[in-house]
């Protein structure tokens, strides 16, 4: 009977061991699972903020190459309207905006705007940037600028201040 008796109190000592075991584990898990979320999903939004970035430059580079282009009909692109200075800017930010869209991000003008640029370099080597206006000639650096608000799913915990993140995307090339 003794046996029995030193037996139950091994078992009843092995029991409260495993459920101690237990009891650590959960708070282990609990301690590391929250810092594990949150570099899980600040991986996930600086993916995401990457890929709008990346869109938002491919969008401009792709406007910047209608505004290249010579008045008139052009083979690569038979169907721009290249008539006019006026014309090949509206394909150019049409071309931007479609772009833009078919990459997920948002068009709307109060979350994302668009500016033909025209640079100037005076010969101290000062660039000067402009809106474009008028007719483009032969060595003018024209380009596009777009400035898009990105918003996070996790805004709170990126900035301190819940500020928006402004992404911009510029693309300059030499018209000849």
């Amino acid at each position: 009977m003794y046996q029995l008796v030193t037996s139950s109190a091994n078992d009843h000592s092995a029991r409260n061991k495993q459920s101690s075991q237990r009891g650590q584990s959960m708070v282990e898990f609990s301690l590391l699972i929250l810092p594990f979320l949150l570099v899980t999903i600040g991986i996930i939004e600086i993916g995401r903020a990457w890929s709008v970035k990346q869109a938002v430059t491919n969008a401009a580079r792709e406007g910047t190459r209608i505004l290249l282009l010579p008045y008139g009909v052009h083979q690569a692109c038979p169907d721009i309207d290249c008539s006019s200075a006026e014309s090949l800017q509206a394909a150019a930010l049409e071309t931007t905006r479609k772009f833009l869209t078919n990459a997920g991000v948002t068009t709307d003008d109060s979350i994302t705007q668009i500016t033909l640029l025209r640079q100037t370099i005076d010969t101290s080597g000062t660039i000067t940037t402009e809106p474009l206006t008028g007719d483009l000639q032969s060595g003018d650096m024209v380009g596009i600028q777009i400035r898009h608000q990105y918003t996070s799913l996790v805004q709170g915990f990126l900035a301190a201040d819940s500020s928006i993140i402004n992404l911009v995307g510029v693309s300059v090339m030499k018209h000849e």
